[in-house]
């Protein structure tokens, strides 16, 4: 009975104190720390960290892909919580501790593509494919890809007046307690499944103090995925209608409801 008393004190220290620490936020620790910044208050779904099971939470991956004439840059951003999904972002400058990029129509979305086998012979035309390591690669539209640059100005001389800036970070924080969330994610889909994990994801904020987030129904046969702009006790919604391209959608809905943010 002592032996068994024993090993239960032992294993509740040892959960206690995995809780602790998984409780500490976690810190971005990779290179480009301005890029970082950019994507994870771009991209919805971006936790700021990736995982591995046998290891635990690791720095999402960041790769540049190009620079232009003027030190603009196309990069690619990844981690797990995306869902197989790859952000390509174009970042403006950076400089005395900001990020400046264009709001919106800064990213496009790729995916992780499954063929078989991870090479040329199973390239699509029209695609652009990054071969990313662990037998795996990214592939995105040529089309996207030139679009990107277009609407980011690529090659053109730096235009700060069309920027939104970010303080560069190392941690991805949510305004938010987890008790608000629920109540949010109630209001939006009603009671939350017992089996599920509630995804209610902080992306950024405006110059007034407003809080954008993704709601997402965990019942994946619904598909359900919607903008959430939190403004003091007031909230609004919007269902995303395509979420591998949702940047017109998400500019309208900051128009709708006064976003401000310099």
């Amino acid at each position: 009975m002592r032996k068994i008393l024993v090993c239960f004190i032992l294993v509740i220290t040892i959960v206690s104190a995995f809780g602790c620490q998984s409780a500490e936020p976690f810190v971005y620790s990779g290179d480009y720390s301005d890029l970082y910044t950019e994507a994870i208050h771009s991209v919805f779904g971006a936790t700021g960290k990736d995982s591995i099971p046998e290891v635990g939470w690791i720095n999402p991956s960041i790769k540049v892909l190009e620079e232009d004439s003027y030190g603009r840059k196309i990069f690619m951003y990844y981690e797990r919580a995306l869902n197989n999904q790859y952000a390509f972002l174009v970042s403006q400058k950076s400089e005395n501790g900001l990020v400046y990029y264009y709001p919106d129509y800064n990213f496009v979305i790729g995916e992780k593509d499954w063929s078989e086998p991870q090479d040329a012979t199973t390239e699509q035309e029209g695609y652009t494919y990054y071969y990313w390591g662990y037998n795996y690669r990214a592939k995105v539209s040529e089309a996207q890809l030139l679009e990107l640059k277009e609407k980011n100005d690529w090659n053109k001389e730096i235009n700060l007046e069309k920027c939104i800036k970010q303080t560069v970070a190392q941690i991805k924080e949510d305004p938010l307690e987890k008790k608000e969330k629920e109540s949010l994610y109630e209001e939006l889909f009603g009671a939350k499944d017992n089996h599920c994990d509630l995804y209610i994801d902080y992306l950024t904020k405006d110059d007034d103090g407003k809080l954008l987030y993704l709601a997402e129904n965990t019942n994946r046969e619904l598909d359900d995925y919607r903008m959430l702009i939190v403004d003091g006790d007031a909230h609004y919604s919007k269902k995303i209608t395509d979420p591998m391209a949702y940047q017109e959608e998400l500019a309208a809905f900051k128009r709708e409801h006064n976003w401000k943010k310099s």
